[in-house]
């Protein structure tokens, strides 16, 4: 019978350690980038440079569709990219942990209010999170953009071939619904004039 204990014992414990080297893993492959984070060329669909205004957006005869992604909102409501189509979709991950999030959104949100009226639309994805902070970071940050739910990260990985690989991430999308560029950390602002400024101005 003290074996029999014994195993189970020790079996539940490796299966804990287990489990706590996934969630590290999990959280890893989504933390906040830093001074050291590279870019990422995703498929050749998009080039994930870090958020300022160097890089450039991909050619428009080059962009490819964004895929169909919809989720459910902090608020309770429900949510789809499709809904966005003819404006131009800042799609930004974040988390509340996240200090570089902190830094980026005051500045997402003044853009967006600026250019709102121009057709420019956000939708912020919190990954890794819990509702509850979430919900508070947005609160704190008088955050008026919807953002989806997502603590499996389910939204990122519907992009397959291009997802990002840490956070903050922002990936631009145009007017057409065509994924257009992608960012790493936060976008500055003369990143959001360039990028976005210059997709709001297409025809």
């Amino acid at each position: 019978m003290g074996a029999r204990f014994t195993f189970f014992r020790i079996f539940r414990l490796a299966r804990w350690r287990l489990a706590a080297v996934l969630v590290i893993a999990a959280l890893a492959a989504v933390g906040c980038t830093g001074a050291n984070a590279v870019d990422q060329t995703a498929g050749g669909d998009i080039r994930f440079v870090q958020g300022s205004d160097t890089g450039q957006l991909i050619a428009a005869d080059k962009r490819k569709p964004a895929p169909a992604i919809s989720g459910t909102t902090l608020t309770g409501a429900k949510v789809d990219l499709a809904q966005f189509k003819g404006k131009v979709v800042m799609l930004n991950f974040w988390g509340s942990w996240c200090p570089d999030c902190r830094v980026e959104a005051p500045g997402i949100e003044s853009y967006y209010t600026a250019n709102s009226a121009k057709g420019l639309a956000v939708l912020g994805v919190n990954v890794k999170d819990t509702k509850g902070l979430a919900s508070a970071f947005v609160a704190n940050k008088d955050l008026t953009y919807p953002s989806i739910f997502d603590p499996d990260s389910r939204v990122a990985l519907a992009f397959r071939n291009l997802p990002p690989a840490s956070i903050p991430a922002t990936i631009l999308i145009d007017r057409e619904g065509r994924a257009a560029a992608g960012f790493l950390g936060p976008m500055d602002s003369a990143a959001m004039t360039k990028f976005v400024g210059s997709l709001l101005a297409e025809t």
